[in-house]
């Protein structure tokens, strides 16, 4: 692979210069009146009730992304660790904790791929070590910054929820998969309740 997740950013901003289309790596934009500040996020692995670090191990062992992803920037580039992603969180979380606390006279909208709470896990809790690798808990961040706004992706399941005076919404598709019926092929949204004319006003 020539690729990392440290070089891809700045390679994908180079070939998006076009309107419209804004990376968000901690970044902060303005668009029509509203705030967005954002990025993966990637997680701290703290959520895990039985230490970080056996929430580490465990998606070490379990996630792809261990797997294919590399990291840095240099010709080496060696495979993604957990400890690498923790790093990230901690930039993209300070962004957005910064970004809170600046006045600003309209909403801000925070925009991360992983979840911000552990309400938003497949069983709106933490159940098993593995959780640690969808969610962090920032929902300090939301009461303290209150933005209006928190939508993220990464989990498989519709969530819409309130942590104090801040609204969270996940509406993913999920994987999509071609199913035969009648020998036609036909889509099949993994998440059933992904809602294609969402449109969330803040």
């Amino acid at each position: 692979m020539s690729g990392s997740v440290d070089r891809e950013i700045p390679r994908f901003r180079e070939r998006v210069q076009v309107g419209g289309i804004h990376v968000l790596d901690g970044d902060t934009v303005e668009i029509g009146g509203v705030r967005f500040v954002g990025g993966t996020l990637w997680t701290d692995y703290g959520i895990c009730r039985d230490g970080t670090h056996k929430g580490q191990l465990e998606a070490l062992a379990a996630m792809n992304d261990f797997r294919y992803t590399r990291s840095d920037t240099g010709s080496e580039r060696p495979r993604l660790t957990p400890q690498h992603l923790v790093g990230i969180h901690a930039r993209h979380r300070k962004a957005i904790v910064d970004t809170l606390a600046t006045p600003f006279d309209g909403p801000t909208v925070v925009v991360t791929h992983h979840a911000p709470s552990a309400r938003s896990l497949r069983h709106g809790e933490v159940r098993e070590r593995l959780d640690a690798a969808y969610a962090s808990h920032l929902e300090d961040v939301m009461h303290d910054g209150r933005p209006a706004l928190w939508i993220h992706g990464h989990v498989h399941c519709q969530r819409d929820y309130l942590v104090g005076d801040t609204q969270v919404i996940c509406n993913p598709r999920g994987y999509v998969r071609t199913k035969m019926v009648f020998g036609q092929g036909v889509e099949e949204h993994e998440n059933a309740a992904f809602d294609p004319r969402l449109v969330v006003e803040v």
